[in-house]
């Protein structure tokens, strides 16, 4: 029984495991995320070369109608391809160029871009109200070098209430505020895993004053601003000099700055490539 095992293990060793061995490296072979060609202090991302290195990481915005938007994702064509359709667009006049930000960074380190306004608005109010009481003063004017008469005040007995009196309501007054970043803002972590790979965590923010709503009537009538915003975020994996799609960033289809963003979709890349010094 021994020898059995020990010529079945003989066996394995010579023609099975090779043949396992082989497959594994052609199937990494056609995976674009493997290894292939790297060292494994390389694929670690411990290469001595990139220890330094700077990234260069390209943000782009572009919208086109929607139809067009559908039928390119029905052909299920790679993200550089995608990207390149849109280049094209854009000297076709049918695609439009939204955004354009360029960071630099040091592997696993955080960058921000921001291209903001600060918005101060209150977001609490105390409300109108009518006072109290209400002091009277009387001073006597001179008639011909002479005093005038001094005022009845027994008179006033028959003055209005003070609610009854509109001009004395005091308005609704502001009592707590915040501020709000109308803009773009980006901001983003890439770590460099190897020559040919950087993992991203990237977030995007683009926030516009849409208008202002109305409340309360008369003296407690306040405003409060309208703002219109589209966000991303997103956590993953992108090659080196190939233009990844983040996603879209459609404007809200009832948007009071944009009426035709029902009928437009707007692609989102990131493009990472290693800084050249």
């Amino acid at each position: 029984m021994k020898k059995i095992i020990l010529i079945t293990t003989y066996i394995m060793t010579l023609f099975v495991y090779p043949l396992l061995a082989n497959n594994s490296a052609q199937r990494a072979g056609n995976d674009p995320y493997s290894r292939k060609g790297l060292t494994p202090l390389e694929f670690q991302g411990k290469d001595p070369s990139l220890a330094h290195a700077s990234l260069s990481i390209c943000y782009e915005v572009f919208s086109l109608p929607l139809a067009e938007a559908a039928e390119l994702r029905r052909q299920r064509i790679s993200d550089p391809e995608l990207y390149q359709r849109m280049v094209d667009g854009l000297k076709n006049k049918t695609i439009t160029q939204e955004t354009f930000t360029v960071l630099r960074s040091r592997s696993g380190e955080n960058t921000a871009s921001r291209a903001i306004s600060e918005y101060l608005y209150p977001t609490e109010f105390e409300s109108a109200a009518i006072p109290n009481s209400v002091s009277v003063s009387f001073a006597s004017p001179q008639v011909e070098g002479k005093p005038a008469p001094l005022v009845d005040t027994e008179k006033l007995k028959d003055a209005a209430p003070l609610n009854s009196v509109t001009g004395l309501h005091t308005s609704a007054n502001p009592a707590n505020f915040e501020t709000r970043h109308t803009g773009a803002t980006t901001q983003c972590e890439a770590t460099i895993l190897n020559k040919l790979m950087v993992n991203l965590s990237m977030s995007n923010e683009h926030v516009e004053l849409a208008g202002y709503t109305k409340w309360g009537q008369g003296a407690s009538l306040v405003k409060k601003p309208l703002f219109e915003t589209q966000k991303a975020h997103l956590h993953t994996t992108v090659r080196v000099d190939k233009p990844f799609l983040i996603g879209t960033m459609n404007r809200t289809p009832n948007s009071t700055l944009h009426p035709d963003s029902a009928n437009k979709v707007l692609y989102a890349f990131v493009t990472i490539s290693l800084a050249k010094p």
